[in-house]
């Protein structure tokens, strides 16, 4: 490819921490082929994970609510251009649907359908090794020279909102000197969600224990359990769910000292915020390729349950009914792992 313009296409649609892990990609990419034209094609709610990105030189946004007929647009829009690669890192649907007709080398995602299968469905493992996702995504490009780097993902959030999110974090004087814990308790699937009364109790234990402060992160289902936190003391707990766009949370996150996260995108946030993560893992195990990658962090899990993974996305209910994977995480296990993080 020496000697000639490189334009690549990279279609990944979502979600949050699906999307912050295919940073170590474009990195990547952009240090094998510094001069590349990159144009990255993702969900439109989630495109400010990427936006500021200097190793993007196009954004697409696709809306998944306006059906057909849109990804039809987007397809033409993306057919304007002949690429030279093609990169499909999610190899569903609507990324089939986007890729069709488009000019260029195409190389997508290898998943591990068979592996998941057979160790969620029969508990038998056949992983050879466990290969993070940011590698997954990497070795698509490996006959074209890409090779991980020994970084973790990463955002890239304008300074302007920063400074202001800086400024509304550290306001009031005990968030002045204060360090900051960051607690997200949410997940998208209930069998990746730690039990609310372990939040309310490991917040407990960081106030009477610590001279931290809490910030509580997540979205508007969140904001009830972010209350019932605030609740314990509202001087130094602050209920942020809801309140903060994708980029305005990850300058959030920056003020942390730490953050506390079930598996989720906040988890993966975190991490491209350069913040050490304690991580708690219920339904869900390493193969999967999801632990925090290249960052500090601590994960906790129940190890040995005979029924785990009960899934490799997580599910609305625990199928056996005793949750045991989440419930023998104790706050005190997940206290102790924060003290390797704590100032």
């Amino acid at each position: 490819m020496a000697g000639t313009t490189i334009k690549t296409l990279i279609l990944r649609l979502s979600s949050i921490g699906d999307i912050i892990l295919t940073t170590p990609f474009l990195r990547r990419l952009h240090a094998a082929y510094p001069d590349a034209e990159v144009v990255f094609a993702t969900r439109h709610e989630y495109a400010d994970l990427v936006r500021h990105s200097p190793y993007i030189t196009k954004l697409v946004e696709v809306d998944a609510e306006k059906g057909n007929d849109h990804l039809h647009c987007v397809n033409r829009e993306l057919d304007a251009c002949e690429y030279t690669l093609i990169f499909d890192l999610h190899d569903n649907f609507r990324s089939r649907f986007l890729r069709s007709g488009l000019k260029g080398e195409l190389r997508i995602i290898n998943k591990p359908t068979l592996q998941w299968i057979l160790l969620v469905g029969m508990k038998t493992d056949t992983y050879k090794e466990v290969v993070p996702v940011p590698e997954r995504y990497i070795a698509t490009g490996k006959d074209v020279g890409l090779q991980p780097d020994t970084l973790g993902p990463e955002i890239a959030v304008p300074d302007p909102i920063l400074e202001r999110i800086s400024n509304r974090i550290r306001a009031g004087d005990v968030w002045t000197s204060s360090p900051i814990i960051g607690f997200c308790p949410g997940a998208k699937h209930f069998t990746k969600q730690w039990p609310e009364e372990y939040w309310l109790k490991l917040c407990t234990s960081v106030l009477e224990n610590t001279s931290c402060s809490i910030a509580v992160f997540g979205g508007p289902a969140d904001r009830k359990l972010g209350q019932e936190l605030e609740s314990v003391d509202s001087v130094q707990v602050r209920n942020l769910c809801g309140d903060f766009t994708l980029l305005e949370t990850a300058a959030a996150m920056r003020q942390c000292s730490l953050v506390v996260a079930n598996d989720s995108g906040l988890m993966h946030m975190a991490t491209a915020s350069s913040v050490p993560v304690v991580a708690i893992f219920g339904s869900t195990v390493r193969q999967f390729g999801f632990f925090p990658y290249n960052s500090p962090s601590a994960v906790l899990e129940t190890e040995g349950l005979p029924c785990r993974p009960c899934t490799h996305i997580g599910k609305s209910h625990c199928p056996k009914g005793h949750f045991r994977c989440m419930t023998e995480i104790l706050p005190a296990h997940v206290f102790n792992a924060m003290t390797e993080f704590l100032p």
